[in-house]
């Protein structure tokens, strides 16, 4: 029997191909999937050179040729499977910090729900800032107070500033207060 030492590489090019193409799907996630499959299409499309380069050489280097591709298509394995296991891990990852942000979300927006009315509360109890001449504005988002809109005097604002301050010391330590008021002059 007369042995074809081409159509063996050829069979093994295909085999490799497949493997690759077989770890490639088992990402799990089609972003990882896209990147582990373009990732295998171009180890395959080298796995197939390497075979049809050997395939031509086979008469005088058979034994050679066929080692050869082995070693690609391990290669391309091992390839394929280092992206996917990066991947994976990658996906692991990301689930894990975005179940994190859902999970304090609700906090976040109850806790804003009950810091802005308790500054603007503050505010308005403080004799000095509760002037009619005055416009405070109190927003609270990630984690911060904006104080927005103008007072009549820098004395003002700085003391809008301690206010709101004084107001999130105790129950919200973690807030932090922007105080972006405006000192306009009072105009008569």
């Amino acid at each position: 029997m007369v042995r074809k030492p081409w159509i063996r590489i050829a069979a093994l090019a295909a085999a490799g191909a497949t493997l690759a193409m077989t770890g490639a799907t088992l990402a799990g996630c089609s972003h990882a999937i896209e990147g582990a499959s373009e990732d295998a299409n171009k180890n395959a499309a080298v796995v197939t050179t390497a075979a049809q380069d050997a395939a031509a050489k086979a008469k005088q280097q058979a034994d050679q040729a066929a080692t050869t591709v082995v070693q690609k298509t391990d290669q391309a394995g091992a390839k394929v499977s280092a992206a996917t296991d990066t991947a994976a891990q990658k996906v692991v990852t990301a689930t894990d910090q975005a179940t994190a942000a859902v999970k304090d979300a609700p906090k976040e927006v109850d806790a804003a729900l009950l810091v802005t009315p308790q500054v603007k509360t503050a505010i308005i109890r403080d004799v000095l800032l509760n002037d009619v001449r005055n416009e405070i504005n109190v927003d609270t988002a990630h984690r911060v107070v904006h104080l927005k809109g103008h007072v009549v005097t820098q004395r003002m604002k700085d003391r809008a500033g301690d206010v709101a301050q004084d107001a999130i010391r105790k129950d919200y330590a973690g807030y932090t207060v922007s105080n972006e008021l405006a000192v306009t002059a009072e105009t008569n």
